[in-house]
């Protein structure tokens, strides 16, 4: 039978940590919540979301051969996550994330290989200055 051609996107909250460590972790659990939110309002029916170790997400994306409209996407819900404001006691936070992508067959031949490959773009993405 024909195999899918799907995306693995990995998505990393940019400086959770601090958010945890200056205004606690259920105040972060409750940023990661609202940020998922956000995501999976912004996915098709056939994707699925999923938490991927601390603040790590996982994006599974049919795409078919359309790898250009998962860019477009993917931008479309990093744009709604920067725009996103937490508050807390008076306090305002920006949230923005960071993302890799990983294409199969063309970036591996198994779902870990793809996932190892979006995992390596998302560590290029943060440290090329996050919000990417």
């Amino acid at each position: 039978g024909r195999v899918d051609k799907y995306a693995i996107v990995m998505i990393d909250l940019d400086n959770f940590k601090r958010v945890n460590d200056t205004l606690g972790h259920q105040f972060g659990d409750k940023v990661l919540i609202e940020t998922a939110n956000i995501i999976r309002d912004r996915l098709y029916q056939q994707d699925i979301i999923a938490r991927y170790g601390g603040e790590e997400i996982i994006l599974y994306i049919d795409c078919m051969n359309d790898t250009e409209g998962v860019y477009e996407r993917i931008d479309k819900i990093r744009k709604a996550v920067s725009e996103n404001f937490v508050l807390k006691e008076g306090i305002v936070r920006n949230v923005t994330a960071s993302f890799g992508v990983g294409f199969y067959p063309y970036d591996g031949e198994t779902l870990e290989e793809v996932i190892n490959c979006a995992d390596k773009y998302l560590y290029n993405a943060k440290h090329a200055g996050k919000n990417k």
